[in-house]
């Protein structure tokens, strides 16, 4: 194309930025910060041992409450011991709505979960959990180095002045 009318770039433009989709309104009228992580948790780009490992924060994806290997959205939502309870009840809740899901790990049952006709029973199950979280007493790698390397100048300062 050698030449667009001002109008035709605007609409061309905004047909391609301007979302086509929805927030689901469940989603949306959930607490921010269980919002945030029914997001991440979708998009696979929450705190899990797996992204934090894919992006180069930590050297070990095991999982931070079950000790098991590949802490993943899906090993969390239907295989990690430490939610069991929840996510029994999850699933039974999505069982008498005629969802079928089972407590083993593949991409269909994560798609299932994350469909927007599930997102009530998921929000739940997030928000009385701890997934998408880094465990409160869980040391961050990045962190806690810098706060060393702040109190070594600290110290330094302290004792050269």
């Amino acid at each position: 194309m050698q030449s667009a009318t001002l109008s035709y770039v605007r609409q061309a433009v905004m047909d391609k930025w301007n979302p086509t989709t929805r927030l689901n309104g469940h989603v949306k009228d959930a607490r921010k910060s269980v919002a945030a992580r029914y997001l991440q948790l979708k998009s696979d780009h929450a705190i899990t041992g797996a992204h934090l490992m894919r992006i180069g924060r930590v050297s070990d994806a095991r999982c931070w409450w079950c000790k098991r290997s590949g802490q993943t959205v899906a090993h969390l939502f239907l295989e990690c011991r430490k939610w069991r309870t929840e996510r029994e009840t999850m699933i039974r809740k999505l069982g008498t709505r005629g969802v079928a899901t089972s407590e083993t790990t593949g991409r269909r049952n994560v798609r299932i979960l994350f469909d927007d006709n599930e997102a009530v029973d998921v929000l739940e199950f997030i928000e009385k959990t701890e997934v998408g979280k880094r465990p409160a007493g869980a040391p961050n790698e990045a962190t806690s180095w810098d706060i060393e390397r702040l109190d070594q100048n600290g110290n330094e300062e302290k004792d050269g002045g």
